[in-house]
C-alpha cells in the first residue's frame, strides 16, 4: 500500500502517526479526564489530516490522469502511426511528384506559401507550430549535424560542398526523415508536403533521397531577411564551420550566404521552383499562375503584407555587407 504512495504522501501518513501516538501518550501520563480530552482531539486531528491528505491525494491523481491522457493520446497517435507507417526505409514512398517541399532560410517569407498551399487542400503535415513549420524540428536538426560534417570550410566565408554528391548517405539520415515525416505517411491526401527553414541544410541529401518530389525554392532579399533572429543565425549550432562574427547582422548574413550557396551548388532536381517574396507580395496573381503551372493543381490566395517588403531601406542597422554583392547581383536585388 504504501508503495503505491508518492514520497510526499508517505511523510505525511507518518506526520500524523506521530502526532497521535504522542497525544496518547501525554494522556496517558497526565491522567483518564484529560487524558480523554487529548484522545478526542486526536481523533479530531486525525479527521481534519485525513480530509486534507485524501483532498490533496485527489487533486495529484486528477493532475496525473490529466497528464496520462495526454501521454495516452500521444501514445495512441503513436501508435497508430507506427502501426500504419510502411517499413524500414520507407523514406522513398515519398518520393512522388506529389510531395512537396519549401526551402529557404527563415524569415524568407516561407509562411505565406506554406499557409497557400495548406489553404488549397495540401497536408502539410502535423502538428505545426506557429510559423506553419512542421515540427519538432530536433530530427532535422540532427540530420543537419549530419550532412555538416562532409562540407569542408575553406575559409573566407566560401565551403565545399562536393563530398554531398559523391560521399555515402550517412545510415541514421533516413531514419530520421522518416520519423520527422511521420505524418505525412499516414496521410490520405492526394498532395502532401512540408515547410521548415532547416529543410535547406540537408536539401543536397535530400535530392538523393526524394529526386522526384517538388522543390519550392522560397527567396527573399537577404538585406530584408537578416533583420529578424532565427535559429539559423548561428552556423555553429548545426555544425557547420564558420567563423564567429560579434556583430549579429553579420552573422546572420553569413548564414544566408550558407543557406544560398548549399542550394546553389546541388544539381537541380527534376522539380524545382524558384520564388522570390518580393514577387509573391507585389505580383501574387503572376506568381500564383507560376507555381500552379509547376504545382499541377489550382491555388487559393491568401492575405500578404506589403509593408515586409524593402524594410531595410529605412532600418538602422542596415549596412551593406561585401560578400553578399554577387547573390544580389544574381537575383537582381541590386
Amino acid at each position: 500500500m504504501l508503495k503505491r504512495l508518492t514520497a510526499k504522501q508517505r511523510n505525511g501518513l507518518l506526520v500524523i502517526a506521530a502526532v497521535v501516538v504522542v497525544l496518547c501518550i501525554l494522556g496517558a501520563v497526565i491522567g483518564s479526564w484529560f487524558g480523554g480530552l487529548l484522545l478526542a482531539g486526536a481523533i479530531l486531528v486525525v479527521l481534519a489530516a485525513q480530509v486534507r491528505f485524501f483532498a490533496s491525494s485527489r487533486r495529484e491523481l486528477e493532475a496525473a490522469g490529466n497528464e496520462m491522457k495526454i501521454l495516452q493520446f500521444r501514445t495512441d497517435a503513436a501508435a497508430v502511426a507506427l502501426a500504419r507507417r510502411p517499413a524500414a526505409g520507407s523514406l522513398n514512398q515519398l518520393d512522388s511528384d506529389r510531395v512537396i517541399t519549401i526551402i529557404g532560410r527563415g524569415h524568407s517569407g516561407t509562411r505565406a506559401i506554406s499557409e497557400t498551399l495548406h489553404a488549397s487542400k495540401v497536408d502539410m503535415g502535423m502538428p505545426l507550430n506557429p510559423a506553419s513549420d512542421l515540427a519538432p524540428r530536433g530530427f532535422v536538426v540532427d540530420a543537419c549535424r549530419m550532412v555538416s560534417r562532409h562540407v569542408r570550410y575553406l575559409g573566407n566565408l566560401q565551403w565545399d560542398y562536393s563530398q554531398l554528391q559523391t560521399a555515402p548517405i550517412d545510415p541514421g539520415f533516413k531514419p530520421l526523415l522518416e520519423v520527422y515525416l511521420w505524418s505525412l505517411f499516414v496521410s490520405d491526401s492526394p498532395y502532401r508536403g512540408w515547410k521548415l527553414p532547416e529543410t535547406t541544410l540537408i536539401y543536397p541529401w535530400l535530392v538523393r533521397c526524394l529526386p522526384e518530389i517538388k522543390y519550392i525554392h522560397w527567396i527573399r532579399d537577404p538585406r530584408d531577411n537578416i533583420l529578424g533572429a532565427h535559429m539559423t543565425d548561428q552556423l555553429s549550432e548545426y555544425g557547420v564551420e564558420c567563423e564567429a562574427f560579434g556583430d549579429p547582422m553579420t552573422s546572420r548574413a553569413a548564414s544566408w550566404k550558407y543557406h544560398y550557396d548549399i542550394v546553389k551548388a546541388t544539381p537541380r532536381p527534376k522539380h524545382y521552383l524558384e520564388v522570390k517574396l518580393e514577387d509573391f507580395v507585389l505580383q501574387q496573381d503572376q506568381t500564383l499562375k507560376r507555381l500552379q503551372d509547376f504545382l499541377g493543381f489550382a491555388l487559393n490566395k491568401v492575405p500578404v503584407r506589403t509593408d515586409r517588403i524593402r524594410l531595410w531601406q529605412e532600418d538602422p542597422r542596415h549596412k551593406e555587407v561585401d560578400f553578399l554583392q554577387e547573390a544580389l547581383q544574381e537575383l537582381s536585388y541590386a
